[in-house]
């Protein structure tokens, strides 16, 4: 399952893409935050997803209105203690919205409201959830970076650092993550304008745990010459 783990927020997910893509998410494993105007329509979607095995949770929300969108992620991360995914999928097409000519302003801000503005809005009160999470991911990889160190230099320190392949199968998937949370956190304050996570530590962790694989693969070699 490629989502397993995951919490997805899908706003508009009470019918079509929306409804589409909450089936799939909750099939590879992640639980969805589901989101829609229509209260019954965005239960069924709840519904279905339990049916088939899924974990999903309804809250009902406009996503013009600002106060909706926010309580929207605060109990999402109330409930399930994180938001992964945004997919900022809901809008709509007023039968109404014709021509430019003979479209009503009212039926144009509303349209404007929801699929435009509500993008705006579901960024605004989403991203900061996910630098959240981001954050709780740095501890995560100092943790990992430890726990390596003391399989290299525990009980069995002598058979394992004359090895350097196993060295590098112990280093590799850390040094993957320290790097994907940095640039991931990198992108993320370009993209809002602020500083909520930092690269540079997680870039100074993973350059430490490779110049301590580095010098150990070295001196182990030493000591076999």
């Amino acid at each position: 399952m490629r989502l397993q783990g995951r919490v997805a927020s899908i706003t508009g997910s009470g019918s079509g893409i929306g409804r589409a893509a909450a089936l799939l998410f909750a099939a590879e494993g992640a639980r969805i935050l589901v989101s829609d105007v229509d209260v019954e329509a965005g239960k069924a979607t709840v519904a279905a997803i339990s049916d088939r095995g899924g974990e999903a949770h309804f809250v009902a929300a406009d996503v013009s209105r600002a106060d909706d969108v926010e309580a929207l992620y605060a109990e999402g991360e109330e409930l399930f203690g994180k938001v992964d995914v945004l997919f900022n999928n809901a809008g709509i097409f007023d039968g109404a919205d014709g021509s430019v000519t003979d479209t009503a302003e009212g039926v144009w801000d509303r349209v404007v409201d929801v699929d435009l503005k509500g993008v705006f809005l579901c960024c605004k009160y989403g991203v900061p959830a996910l630098q959240r999470l981001l954050a709780t991911l740095q501890p995560v990889s100092l943790i990992a970076l430890l726990t390596t160190l003391l399989l290299l230099f525990g009980f069995q320190g002598e058979q394992i650092i004359a090895q350097p392949l196993i060295i590098a199968l112990l280093a590799a998937p850390i040094l993957i993550q320290v790097y994907f949370n940095s640039g991931l956190a990198y992108f993320l304050n370009r993209a809002t304008g602020e500083a909520h996570c930092v690269a540079g530590p997680s870039a100074l962790i993973g350059a430490s745990m490779l110049g301590v694989g580095v010098v150990v693969v070295c001196r182990a070699r030493r000591r076999g010459s």
